[in-house]
């Protein structure tokens, strides 16, 4: 999926890289120029240049706005147009935020030209009636189209779609796209706290196999046991002989019992004297044998599984095996729906109109993966940095960040409180890696036709001096460092070293331990019992 620009791009750099680092409008031949812009209708440009900026934390964003909101004491959206504050229309405040340091800093500066500053406040009705969807960012490259917009700046992909619509600049960077899915925890698979270690099995396996160890008990005293007047020192060695009175019952259940919890060493507890009994144990070992083999095997996995915590699923395939959705946004759902080598179609997906909403959707199971890219994996998921609305309302359906009904208000979600809800709310996100699904989006900047050989020109010379990946790391990188635990929203997480904890084997340690404490207790009752029985013996004599 990464767009194929490829000759245009290493065109235009050619021919920056022989020009000199900046020329005036007046020396012909220059693209990364002053003031040379052309306008819709191909004459120079002699009007502000009108500037579309996408609000996105740590993308582009306006420090001056944010702060503007805080001082009175209302919620700040740039978006909005109730809220909106005069600070939001000054391009010169939209310097903070990878993409829009870089363009201000490095390109909106040396275009020469005064800046109409615009958000999505100042949506057209031209563009409302060219697109109907409900991608914030799609919709801005159809105000390109329209020509109420010159340039769109934030973190847009390029897809096949939105380049049939209208033109991109040269490529700033590459985003990798990546699959995540809700993390089994481990407290969901703990959390019944006695009964982990009986797991393994289904419960009719357990009640089947303590039907069949009964009937093999009663079996063995009964085809064991001989007429009065046997010599017991004829048949049974003394510490292991038992009669056919309860308590030699009581005793044959105790050895078979015993001899699976030793794991078949059924031969130790038993000296049977005919073939009848010798052909029951002999039954019962080799059922001792196998269940406790699959016993071992089965727990291994299963408590590897709690340790490890994993999504469940390893590809797109799986997804697609169970009939489940995967979590998009609109504009890549377009993309999907125009290439059909890719692994996911149109019913595969369920669209979101932002990233926020897109991974409540995922929390909320109403689809089993997302896709995200890596600036989302590093802002939403490990770094707990962003805020963003949703709807959630019982009555809408979609989930999107705001309502179908204008009259209900969306929830606003705050995920850098470090003492509110929603902190971390993500850290249970694990990427999937799938060989199948490797697909990347190159980011640019929507431009008008005729604009787009001196905003690339210049893109690609500041580029080559490494405006852009310098601008990602102390914008971005820099200011979001992962607050998530080590193996959680982290791609290695999946297939880090599996360690359990004492939760998981709490049932282990209970039984053990109440059953060594009654044998204690049954001890010391005999005891004070012997003791009681000597005194008694005392006095009669």
């Amino acid at each position: 999926m990464l767009n194929q620009r490829g000759f245009s791009v290493v065109l235009t750099a050619w021919l920056v890289w022989s020009l000199p680092t900046q020329i005036t409008a007046d020396q012909s031949g220059g693209l990364a120029c002053t003031r040379c812009l052309l306008d819709y209708d191909g004459t120079p440009l002699n009007r502000p240049l009108r500037v579309m900026y996408m609000d996105k934390p740590f993308t582009t964003t306006n420090p001056a706005a944010i702060n503007a909101s805080k001082r009175l004491g209302i919620p700040y959206s740039c978006d909005d147009p109730k809220l909106a504050q005069p600070e939001c229309f000054r391009w010169q405040n939209w310097n903070s935020g990878w993409m829009g340091a870089l363009f201000t800093n490095e390109i909106a500066n040396n275009l020469g030209y005064d800046i109409e500053a615009l958000t999505p406040a100042n949506y057209s009705a031209a563009s409302g009636l060219l697109y109907s969807g409900i991608s914030p960012y799609t919709r801005c490259v159809y105000e390109v189209k329209a020509r109420t917009v010159d340039i769109c700046v934030g973190d847009f992909w390029v897809t096949d779609d939105r380049s049939r619509v209208i033109s991109f600049t040269a490529d700033i960077a590459i985003d990798f796209l990546m699959l995540f899915a809700k993390r089994q925890e481990a407290e969901e698979l703990s959390t019944v706290f006695f009964t982990n270690i009986f797991r393994p099995f289904d419960p009719m396996v357990w009640v089947s196999m303590v039907a069949l160890f009964v009937v093999a008990s009663v079996l063995i005293w009964l085809v064991e046991s001989r007429p009065r007047g046997t010599s017991p020192e004829a048949m049974f060695q003394s510490h292991k002989s038992f009669f056919p009175r309860t308590d030699g019952l009581i005793k044959t259940l105790w050895a078979t019992f015993h001899a699976y919890f030793s794991q078949g060493d059924i031969g130790s507890y038993f000296f049977v004297t005919a073939w009848p009994g010798r052909l029951v144990v002999m039954g019962l070992s080799f059922f001792i044998y196998i269940i406790c083999a699959s016993y071992t095997a089965n727990l291994a996995i299963f408590l590897t599984r709690i340790a490890s915590a994993t999504s469940g699923v390893s590809s797109i395939s799986d997804i697609r095996s169970l009939g489940a959705k995967v979590c998009v946004l609109a504009s890549l759902a377009a993309a999907f729906q125009n290439n059909p080598l890719f692994p996911l179609q149109s019913d595969d997906v369920l669209v979101f109109d932002d990233y926020g909403p897109m991974l409540e959707g995922l929390q909320a199971e109403r689809c089993l993966a997302a896709i995200a890219g890596d600036n989302e994996n590093r802002i939403f998921l490990q770094g707990s940095a962003a805020r963003y609305s949703v709807c959630r309302s019982a009555s809408d359906t979609n989930g999107y960040s705001t309502c179908a009904d204008p009259a209900v208000p969306p929830t606003l979600v705050d995920l850098t409180d470090t003492r509110g809800p929603d902190y971390r709310r993500f850290c249970n996100l694990v990427q999937i890696k799938d060989n199948a699904f490797s697909e990347a989006l190159s980011w640019a900047y929507p431009v008008a036709d005729l604009m787009e050989p001196t905003l690339s020109a210049w893109l690609v010379q500041r580029d080559l001096l490494g405006a852009a990946r310098t601008a990602r790391q102390r914008e971005l990188l820099d200011k979001v460092p992962a607050v998530c635990p080590v193996g959680a929203a982290n791609p290695s997480a999946v297939t880090g070293q599996s360690r359990l904890g004492i939760t998981d084997l709490g049932g282990l340690y209970f039984y053990s331990v109440t059953v060594v404490t009654s044998g204690l207790v049954f001890h010391l009752v005999q005891v004070f019992r012997g003791r009681e029985t000597m005194q008694v013996r005392s006095r009669t004599r």
